[in-house]
């Protein structure tokens, strides 16, 4: 592997340093956003769980009232719904009461459809749940559009509160419904003393456009790092990769034609500037050195042309 490396370019290098760090990240944000969705969800269910948990107690003070002998049972009830009817958060938000009947549950209380109480929910608009949790913990099951308070039933089953998402209208600011369906979150929490079932649920659309705000934050922050990444990659091409790529084409220029034109040593600052300052001036002093042996040697040559032209007298015997 290593050896692989060193045969790659450093042109080479530099964009796979760009790719590693890309997917690198890439993988990180995709992780960031995931835990984003959960937590984001995971807020929803606590702000749920919280709310319903204190009016389950109100439930649970009327409850301790009978038991002392402050109220009837059937007082208590009357006035805990309609306790419970008054409460309100957020915009429109709300709390409901149903039973625990078979097959189809029964409304006991509903703040802003008061025409559903006493009647058994089985109307098919209320068959859009999409999937549910029992307690706290754990991956929501899916559901097929099921009737939406038979699957609340369903998950308060084992633990006695869950979770049940479902698509719901809603309300409009002048009045009625919206014909688009949103995506809604219930929790709901059973109340065994008077077999009933408190519950409240919050749109949960807004989650998807705050998740997108995160992941185009997250998109804009990657991007500005790979758009910094490659100024970094362009400014090591322009002013390493490119400049010994021209060093190359300058030996190998040397090596067809020794008389090829040098460049002006100042031409390029730096480290690399000092390299090709240092190697012009081995390429002149290589020059002066051949030019001055070839003087020498034409010297020479020219001496050993005179020496045979003037050959020296012989003395006589």
């Amino acid at each position: 592997m290593l050896t692989f490396l060193q045969r790659l370019r450093i042109a080479t290098k530099l964009w796979l340093l760009i790719v590693i760090f890309t997917v690198v990240g890439v993988a990180d944000n995709l992780s960031e956003m995931a835990l984003v969705s959960q937590r984001l969800h995971g807020e929803k269910e606590t702000q749920l769980r919280h709310l319903v948990e204190t009016v389950h107690s109100v439930l649970q003070s009327y409850q301790q009232a009978v038991q002392e002998g402050r109220l009837a049972e059937d007082q208590a009830r009357r006035q805990a719904a309609e306790a419970i009817r008054q409460l309100h958060y957020g915009a429109r938000e709300y709390f409901w009461i149903h039973d625990q009947s078979q097959p189809v549950p029964r409304m006991v209380m509903h703040p802003t459809v008061p025409a559903l109480e006493g009647h058994a929910l089985s109307e098919p608009r209320f068959d859009r749940a999409t999937s549910w949790r029992s307690g706290t913990e754990g991956g929501y099951q899916p559901l097929g559009n099921l009737n939406l308070f038979v699957a609340m039933n369903q998950a308060i089953g084992p633990t006695g509160d869950g979770f049940v998402t479902y698509d719901w209208p809603k309300p409009l600011a002048q009045g009625g419904v919206s014909e688009q369906l949103y995506p809604k979150l219930s929790y709901v929490k059973r109340f065994d003393a008077w077999g009933w079932v408190i519950g409240s649920g919050i749109y949960i659309d807004d989650l998807d456009a705050e998740y997108w705000r995160d992941a185009r934050s997250r998109l804009f922050k990657a991007g500005a790092w790979l758009l910094l990444l490659g100024l970094l990659a362009w400014f090591v091409m322009r002013t390493v990769v490119q400049p010994l790529r021209a060093f190359q084409t300058l030996i190998d220029s040397l090596r067809a034609n020794p008389e090829h034109p040098l460049p002006a040593p100042e031409s390029q600052p730096g480290e690399l500037g000092q390299l090709l300052r240092s190697f012009v001036k081995l390429i002149e002093d290589l020059r002066r050195s051949r030019n001055e042996l070839t003087l020498s040697i034409e010297k020479m040559r020219l001496m050993a042309r005179q020496s045979s032209g003037h050959p020296s007298q012989a003395p006589d015997d």
